[in-house]
């Protein structure tokens, strides 16, 4: 498969995410917001007590890492509402 027919393949697909703070999740999260972003939406399932948790996790954990430097150089000042505009968290609690 080509890399043009994959880019065309993800626009305006919406995209589930399991374990969003897991290395291969970060590191798809982030290839597909830079390459395509005509994505419809990217939908990131972490465990979280609650919502507020949950976004202190993404923030943190996922898009404050170095790995989204590229992105939020190409996207600037933008970075923040386009990450809202196209990441909804989802959460899951797991009682032990």
């Amino acid at each position: 498969m080509e890399v043009g027919s994959i880019l065309h393949f993800l626009q305006d697909k919406t995209i589930l995410i399991t374990e969003a703070t897991g290395f291969l999740a970060k590191i798809l999260l982030e290839k597909i917001l830079r390459v395509q972003p005509n994505v419809k939406g990217l939908y990131l399932l972490l465990r979280a007590a609650d919502a507020k948790s949950a976004t202190h996790r993404m923030h943190n954990e996922i898009i404050g890492k170095d790995l989204f430097r590229l992105l939020k150089g190409k996207s600037g000042s933008n970075f923040n509402s386009f990450i809202s505009k196209k990441v909804t968290l989802g959460t899951f609690h797991v009682k032990t």
